[in-house]
């Protein structure tokens, strides 16, 4: 009975250190915004690129600089592994994956036409 106590502090001891560690571990989806993407400091008349993330998941995308003609689109998205998936928008060839910088800011690479077309959209309100 003498070894009881011991090991019954020890143990406790261990429980507390492996908790604390174990905390510093958990990893989090990194936090995008709602709210309208584009390029800052361009007269809304002549944007090239506009993408409204929405509360539950939906987007509107809308550019007019894709070598075809303009593309208005709209669908849902998620975010996995630090980057925005665009999903359910129908066959349109749009960037459909966004790298997210912070949260206010978005970078999406594509091949198109055989050559590649990188474009970067920030979050308007932070353009103010």
């Amino acid at each position: 009975m003498k070894t009881a106590f011991p090991l019954s502090v020890f143990g406790l001891i261990l429980l507390i250190s492996l908790t604390a560690f174990s905390s510093h571990n958990v990893q989090t989806e990194p936090q995008v915004k709602t709210g309208i993407y584009g390029v800052c400091g361009i007269d809304s008349t002549e944007k090239s690129i506009e993408l409204i993330l929405m509360n539950e998941n939906q987007f509107k995308y809308y550019c007019t600089s894709y070598p075809k003609g303009t593309v208005d689109v709209t669908g849902k998205w998620k975010v996995e592994n630090n980057t925005v998936v665009l999903y359910d928008y129908g066959k349109a060839g749009i960037h459909n994956k966004w790298s997210i910088m912070d949260g206010n800011y978005l970078r999406s690479t594509k091949m198109v036409g055989g050559g590649l077309m990188m474009l970067s959209v920030c979050h308007l309100e932070s353009c103010k």
